[in-house]
């Protein structure tokens, strides 16, 4: 049988099978956790420590980004009558 390879996550240090947990790649690194919580506690800190002026841009682009999506969404689970 093969090797389990095993990964660690960043934010708990917790080791897991590959294939499970959350991967990110971001600014060419591998962020593994071990689940969607530290992932999200992970990100959530990393977005308080980008300064506000930078953050906007990128987040109205992403809000109008899942705003279209959610609308072309509704339009096509509406009913005909």
């Amino acid at each position: 049988m093969g090797r389990v390879i095993k990964l660690e996550c960043i934010v708990c240090g917790k080791k897991y099978p590959y294939g499970q947990g959350v991967t990110i790649r971001l600014a060419d690194k591998d962020l593994t956790f071990h689940s969607k919580t530290c992932a999200l506690k992970f990100v959530k800190s990393l977005l308080e420590k980008i300064p506000e002026n930078q953050l906007k841009p990128a987040l109205k682009e992403t809000l109008n980004e899942y705003e279209k999506l959610l609308k072309e969404k509704k339009k096509i689970t509406q009913k005909k009558l």
